[in-house]
């Protein structure tokens, strides 16, 4: 018997509109991205781990050709 179970879960951040406080804003778009593991995309494809290969870094970070 196989039992399969997948969670989804959904974080909504309100956009940045000029009208709310973009230091909390920034904040909670930091962690949100942290804690999905994208936040080292944004830094670029240096700070992505030692041990992928350039193909997967490149993949990963959407750069592909």
């Amino acid at each position: 018997m196989t039992i399969k179970v997948t969670l989804t879960m959904k974080f909504d951040v309100e956009k940045f509109n000029g009208m709310n406080d973009f230091n909390l804003w920034r904040i909670r778009l930091h962690n949100l991205l942290v804690q999905q593991g994208l936040f080292k995309v944004l830094k670029g494809i240096d700070c992505l781990p030692k041990r992928m290969d350039d193909k997967d870094k490149k993949k990963y970070h959407g750069t592909s050709t």
